[in-house]
């Protein structure tokens, strides 16, 4: 039974996140030569009218689909991209659709309604939100698809999303410069901004507010549905977007209130949340 890597694309521009795609198959498969996998690319918000649409594959073992939020759905991530990742996952699991071929082909997209596109035009029809120009079918490529950029998922309250970067997934690129160039031990240096540190992560940012009685009590039940079978990430979500809150506050809060025993991190103090 292949492993299948869902890999939510976190870059401001899409473009660059994709262009470590065959570096991150690379990698994968340098780690464990028997492991047999796949990839699944995935990005946000493109401003189409289908919930979801796939590109020309990345490799043999690597997909890419354009997302769209659902814009008449709850305020989560996970309900306006709902639709979008159970057409994708119920793709993804029948065997028939792998391995990918051929690679980096524009294909027609199947079984999308009229809703979503014009057969005939060979077009998908942008939602006129957030896209106001129809994407062409043969657009339908990591290099040609015109990529919508957006902070949504590279920035949390202007702060990168994935530590040790500076806007999101691909500034980790660090660029070298010669031994004559560099004065003492600077090192490789951020192409973007040129920091040497490899933008070391601190501690998640805090609200520093003590929790109430009433969100406490919010939290309790929010856990009894996660302790029922809800799911964790979605619950913790919901609860920072209700309370203004960080996701890691809340982590914090419910390890308190629940006094386990197993860190989430090495640094954290359960009983004092939001003084980290």
């Amino acid at each position: 039974m292949p492993v299948t890597f869902l890999r939510t694309v976190t870059a401001r521009d899409p473009r660059e996140e994709l262009a470590l795609a065959s570096q991150l198959e690379e990698c994968i498969a340098s780690r464990n030569p028997w492991l047999d996998f796949r990839v699944v690319f995935m990005v946000h918000d493109q401003g189409l009218r289908a919930p979801s649409v796939e590109l020309a594959s990345l490799s043999q073992r690597m997909s890419l689909w354009a997302l769209s939020y659902d814009l008449t759905a709850g305020d989560s991530l996970f309900d306006k991209c709902s639709k979008a990742y159970t057409s994708v996952l119920m793709h993804t699991v029948d065997d028939v659709n792998w391995p990918l071929s051929p690679v980096n082909v524009a294909r027609d997209p199947l079984h999308l309604s009229y809703l979503y596109a014009n057969a005939e035009k060979r077009v998908l029809y942008a939602d006129d939100t957030v896209r106001y120009g129809d994407v062409s079918f043969d657009d339908l490529t990591a290099a040609q698809f015109p990529w919508r950029q957006h902070d949504n998922l590279a920035l949390i309250d202007g702060v990168a999303s994935v530590g040790g970067t500076c806007t999101g997934v691909g500034s980790t690129w660090m660029k070298g410069a010669p031994p004559s160039e560099v004065e003492g031990d600077a090192g490789p240096s951020c192409y973007y901004c040129g920091n040497c540190s490899f933008h070391l992560a601190g501690k998640p940012v805090a609200t520093n507010r003590p929790f109430t009685d009433e969100e406490d009590e919010t939290i309790i039940v929010h856990l009894y549905k996660i302790l029922t079978g809800g799911d964790k990430v979605e619950e913790v979500e919901k609860l920072a977007h209700q309370m203004n809150r960080g996701a890691f506050e809340i982590i914090c809060r419910i390890q308190y209130l629940t006094a386990a025993s197993t860190k989430i991190t090495d640094d954290m103090n359960p009983l004092h949340p939001s003084s980290l």
